[in-house]
């Protein structure tokens, strides 16, 4: 073990060259570019079900990868358990995190923080990509150096800002590949019947005097950046946001006082 007398990059370099060798539990293949080896059980091991299923649901879909983030449409970081799709489909529960399958490959991008728990929680058809480390590329990046010429990226439109899927078509682009956004998730199809339903849990005024303003109040300041703004509309979709603005709030998460919705606010409605 090191010296307590090492300095703090000494101990980072002495921790990031340790060889885990896990319980059976532990077998999740880990990135090429980590220091740290998972070994794997020798075992012969059935195809994940799962990602058997994905894939012939992506191959209709006529996509050769598709993307799966942590966020639900709010793109709220905690989201109801019907909009847990990236959970679902690699096992891995931390907050944070983004998966990918392709027709050969599926892999789990996450942070520092749950680089342990993902080793734990992903299966042996999994690689866990250990975000941030070097020479760990962004899925962009790695979407642009494997797939081949000609692939078609799938993408729900639902869960993905403007600004990411542009980003992602610039990276594909150049390589002759191209960004497809599906009307139907893949993950919903695999999930099927099994998927949780939406929360309904009912939504309850917030009294204004807890509030320190009225709705009416709210919505006029709200009108009053829109004519300053010259913009006819706008569209609240954050559920903290719907939350305040309206003065409402709900039971939607666990451990959090919000319900699903969104808010518009125009000059007349």
């Amino acid at each position: 073990a090191p010296s307590p007398t090492h300095s703090p990059s000494q101990l980072a370099t002495a921790v990031a060259s340790l060889r885990v060798k896990p319980s059976r539990q532990l077998r999740a293949r880990s990135s090429a570019a980590s220091d740290v080896e998972v070994e794997g059980s020798t075992t012969a091991m059935a195809s994940d079900p799962k990602l058997v299923a994905m894939r012939a649901a992506m191959k209709t879909a006529g996509v050769d990868a598709f993307l799966v983030p942590s966020q639900d449409p709010h793109f709220s970081e905690y989201v109801p358990t019907c909009f847990e799709r990236r959970m679902f489909i690699s096992g891995f529960t931390g907050s944070a995190g983004t998966a990918l399958v392709t027709h050969d490959e599926a892999l789990l991008w996450t942070d520092g923080r749950y680089f342990l728990q993902a080793e734990q929680e992903l299966g042996p058809e999994w690689t866990l990509m250990r975000g941030g480390q070097p020479g760990v590329p962004e899925p962009s990046k790695w979407l642009a150096d494997k797939m081949a010429k000609g692939s078609r990226v799938g993408v729900d439109p639902n869960v993905h800002s403007l600004s990411e899927t542009r980003a992602l078509r610039a990276a594909l682009e150049p390589v002759g590949s191209a960004v497809v956004t599906l009307g139907v998730n893949p993950v919903d199809t695999v999930w099927g019947t099994e998927r949780p339903p939406f929360p309904t849990a009912p939504l309850r005024v917030h009294k204004a005097e807890f509030s320190g303003q009225s709705v009416a109040d709210k919505i006029e300041l709200i009108r009053g950046k829109l004519r300053e703004n010259k913009s006819d509309v706008l569209v609240v979709s954050p559920l903290d946001e719907v939350a305040w603005l309206f003065n409402v709030r709900g039971g939607d998460l666990d451990y959090n006082p919000v319900t699903l919705g969104y808010g518009l606010v125009g000059e007349d409605d």
